[in-house]
This record gives structure tokens, C-alpha cells and sequence, in this order.
């Protein structure tokens, strides 16, 4: 008789359907639960340009009591993001004529926010400083450069973590 249901064939294909959808349901779910992993663009764009914005004024030929307040800053920084490694710059600096540069190397085990602050005694407040950035491949600081002479020659590369 031509016209009749097959509810077997019906149930089947919806069993396969309700079991595909299942699965693709908890694949999404699986995904979903994964830590998210930021992009370099948004790093560099949203997180960490706000640390090069919030100190560009303190780049370039500085007097004295400006590099004393931000290395201030710089200490407080590494104080209250003592966590998180990618606001922690190296610094090289050099506050004497004639002297070798020493480098600090910040890192989440030692933030060195207390040595920062030990190194503002050594500021002659009446001589002026250069100040530089580097950056990392990504396009976040990751070095400051402090040069007691505009002209001296440095070979730093800060640690790219």
C-alpha cells in the first residue's frame, strides 16, 4: 500500500541527529571553558599601551627631580603589578659620568620595586638624564634606558617575558 510511515527509519535518523548534536553541543561547551589566549594586537592595543602612554612624558632629555619622580612610578608599577610579568621592565642606567651601566631585571619572583626606589638617592638633581624605551617584538615595553650623557652608546635588550 504505498503511503505508509516507517517510524523506525524516523526514530533512527533522529537518534543520529540528537547524538550529533550532542556532541557538537559539549564540543562547544569544551571550548568555551578554555582560558582565552589574547591576541598580540589586543595586548599591545588595550593592556600594555597604557603603561608607555602613562610614561611618555618622561621620555627624552629629563631634568634630575623629573627622572627621581619616575623612577617613583616605576617602583610603584612593579609594587602593584608584582604579578604580572609583563609590566615589569628592565632598567639600564648609568647616573654617573664615566660609570658602567647596571641593569635591574624585574621579574613576577622578584619585582625589584624596593631596589628601583634605592637607586633614586643616586640622581644628581642638578644634571639632566636621557630617557629611552625599548620595546618587545610584540610592541610592549619591556626596557628603560636612563643615560646620564644624551650621547653614550648602550647595548641593553630587556628581557623579552
Amino acid at each position: 500500500m504505498g503511503n505508509t510511515v516507517d517510524f523506525k527509519k524516523i526514530a533512527k535518523v533522529l537518534g543520529i541527529l540528537i547524538v550529533v548534536g550532542l556532541f557538537v553541543f559539549f564540543i562547544y561547551l569544551y571550548f568555551q571553558s578554555q582560558p582565552k589566549k589574547v591576541s598580540d594586537e589586543l595586548v599591545t592595543a588595550e593592556g600594555f599601551e597604557d603603561l608607555s602612554s602613562k610614561w611618555s612624558g618622561f621620555k627624552g632629555h629629563k631634568a634630575g627631580p623629573k627622572v627621581i619622580q619616575f623612577l617613583q612610578q616605576v617602583a610603584s608599577n612593579a609594587e602593584n603589578h608584582s604579578d604580572d610579568p609583563m609590566m615589569l621592565p628592565d632598567i639600564c642606567y648609568k647616573f654617573k659620568n664615566g660609570g658602567d651601566y647596571s641593569i635591574i631585571n624585574s621579574t613576577v619572583e622578584e619585582p625589584c620595586y624596593e631596589e628601583i626606589r634605592e637607586i633614586e638617592s643616586q640622581i644628581d638633581s642638578q644634571h639632566s638624564y636621557d630617557i629611552e624605551f625599548k620595546y618587545s617584538k610584540k610592541g610592549i615595553l619591556n626596557g628603560i634606558i636612563i643615560k646620564y650623557e644624551k650621547n653614550d652608546k648602550v647595548n641593553f635588550v630587556p628581557d623579552d617575558n
